[in-house]
């Protein structure tokens, strides 16, 4: 017996986004990999031996900004935590409070369109 088409498209379409989830998260990780390597590989001879510490932070701020939002967040909190970094590190990380790289207002208003679109599709069917 043949079954439902309709059931078949959704089938084939849960596997097809999920598989794409699965994609876009080994790529987002891949990339992640990249660009952290400098830093990860230059922190044994820099934080044991001292070489090139201010270049370094430098990179460690830069690789924070290139890495999205969550990790420019993260470098703002530590930027703050004296008692739990030295001073050199937060002070290089307080760039990130003045110097964070910005989406322009047309990005943040596309956005916050987009996600007033779906909300007012959610509650339409709500009320049903």
């Amino acid at each position: 017996q043949i079954a439902d088409p309709r059931s078949l498209i959704a089938m084939i379409q849960g596997i097809w986004s999920e598989a794409t989830a699965a994609a876009s998260a080994g790529a987002r990780l891949l990339w992640l990999g990249v660009i952290w390597l400098p830093t990860a590989v230059t922190a044994p001879v820099v934080l044991g031996w001292g070489v090139g510490r201010g270049w370094w932070l430098v990179l460690l701020r830069l690789t924070l900004e290139a890495s999205g939002p969550a990790f420019i967040k993260w470098g703002q909190w530590a930027a703050t935590r004296h008692d739990l970094f030295a001073q050199d590190v937060c002070a290089a990380l307080e760039e990130l409070h003045t110097n964070a790289p910005a989406h322009s207002f047309r990005c943040v208003q596309g956005t916050a369109e987009g996600l007033a679109r779906e909300l007012w599709q959610l509650s339409m069917f709500d009320q049903c």
